[in-house]
C-alpha cells in the first residue's frame, strides 16, 4: 500500500505526499524543511542534465582505526548502506538558469 500522508515532526499536521512534494519538502503548515537527499536536491537546483559529479568513487578512509563504542569503518558501512552513497558529500559542476 503506498502512504498518501506525511505527519509534519514539527508542527504534527498530516500532509498530502504530493502537496509537500509541490512544496519541494516544506511544510505548508509551519515551514519545517523535510530531509531531502543530496541528488535530489541537485535535481531542484540546477539545469535538467547540467550537472557533473566529480570524484564519484572517492571513499573514505580510517587511517586511524578510529573506536568509541563502535569501530569507524562499521559506522560508514551503515552510513552507506542507509544512504546508498559511498561518501558523505556530492559536488560538482551544473547550470543554474542556463
Amino acid at each position: 500500500m503506498v502512504d498518501l500522508w506525511q505527519k509534519c515532526p514539527s508542527c504534527q499536521e498530516m500532509i498530502l505526499i504530493r502537496e509537500l512534494e509541490r512544496n519541494l519538502k516544506v511544510c505548508p503548515k509551519c515551514i519545517y524543511h523535510f530531509p531531502i537527499p543530496a541528488k535530489t536536491r541537485i535535481e531542484l537546483t540546477v539545469d535538467p542534465n547540467s550537472f557533473t559529479e566529480y570524484d564519484m568513487n572517492l571513499e573514505p578512509l580510517d587511517p586511524l582505526g578510529f573506536k568509541d563504542t563502535k569501530r569507524y569503518s562499521e559506522r560508514l558501512k551503515e552510513a552507506q548502506e542507509k544512504t546508498g552513497l559511498k561518501e558523505a558529500f556530492i559536488y560538482g559542476k551544473g547550470s543554474i538558469g542556463g
